[in-house]
């Protein structure tokens, strides 16, 4: 896909229950019945992959939401006007729900009203049901974003539409593991002189080690991100964006394994998450336009 055209485009019915153990398999169970009932369907349509997060204080979660290609400042004006009562208000942060069908008619929402959440694990956690479309503004930035209200033990756990998914889909993907000694090596073999390091980390795969490496040299003005195979560069973005984590998301194929990049540009206020692919069959990083991956036929498309 085009990385300017990407960086402008800037389960049955459950209850939360206690939480305890039973109540947790109960969750996980029905969860898994409900991806099985979708096995036989035959569907077209995309997924949701992001990390969900907490509003700081509060109970409920959010996801962002992205823009349909027919997105303007007038669009902007319009979904502006059809703002309804305010949700939450303090000295840092305001809520204000927004009218659906207008979301509807120029956001990208769809199958945003169930979305299953997994843990660090990358397990099936729970399922989670969207309360509203708001308009979220902080100190920093203002956002569309879609709503939930959940009891989870932390924040930015990895949230996939449930809508669309069979368990054939989830496969977890490998772990990154950090290790300064290969990352030494990788320095070394690459002369690679980093001023300041955001995040680095490698996998085994077969008989090749994948590693990604993400720096800012101060001497060339260069913010990187490299992708590497065995220490040698395969792929690279320069003076994009930087990215400061990876997270595993468990819907991996054979060929493709696929994670949450965390994503900024040094220097500003921009920062945002993205759905990326280790490409294994081209050696490259892939964007996902969106943060959506298309299922055709019950099968995940990663081209």
């Amino acid at each position: 896909m085009n990385l300017k055209c990407y960086l402008t485009g800037i389960a049955t019915a459950l209850l939360f229950g206690c939480n305890t153990q039973k109540g947790h398999n109960e969750k996980t169970e029905e969860v898994s019945k409900s991806i099985e009932a979708k096995t036989d369907e035959q569907r077209d349509l995309t997924i949701y992959v992001d990390l969900i997060e907490a509003f700081y204080g509060q109970k409920d979660y959010f996801i962002p939401l992205y823009s349909k290609d027919n997105y303007s400042e007038a669009t902007s004006k319009i979904i502006e006007r059809h703002q309804k009562e305010r949700v939450f208000a303090d000295d840092e942060i305001t809520r204000t729900k927004l009218d659906e069908e207008i979301v509807t008619k120029f956001l990208s929402v769809e199958n945003l009203d169930k979305l299953i959440v997994f843990g660090e694990d990358q397990n099936i956690l729970d399922t989670l049901f969207r309360k509203n479309y708001e308009y979220y503004e902080n100190m920093i930035e203002s956002q569309y974003v879609a709503t939930y209200e959940a009891k989870l033990p932390q924040n930015d756990f990895v949230v996939v539409s449930l809508n669309g998914l069979n368990r054939n889909h989830i496969q977890k993907s490998p772990v990154i593991h950090q290790d300064s000694i290969y990352l030494q090596k990788i320095i070394k073999d690459n002369f690679f002189e980093p001023d300041y390091i955001y995040s680095y980390g490698h996998l085994a795969h077969d008989v090749d080690t994948i590693a990604y490496f993400s720096f800012s040299d101060y001497k060339k003005g260069k913010d990187c991100a490299f992708l590497l195979k065995n220490t040698a560069v395969v792929d690279s973005v320069i003076n994009d964006f930087i990215i400061s984590d990876l997270t595993p998301v468990p819907l991996s194929s054979e060929n493709y394994l696929m994670y949450i990049a965390s994503i900024s540009i040094p220097e500003t206020d921009l920062f945002w998450t993205a759905l990326i692919a280790i490409d294994l069959r081209n050696d490259k990083l892939k964007l996902y336009t969106r943060n959506r991956l298309s299922i055709k036929n019950n099968t995940i498309r990663y081209e």
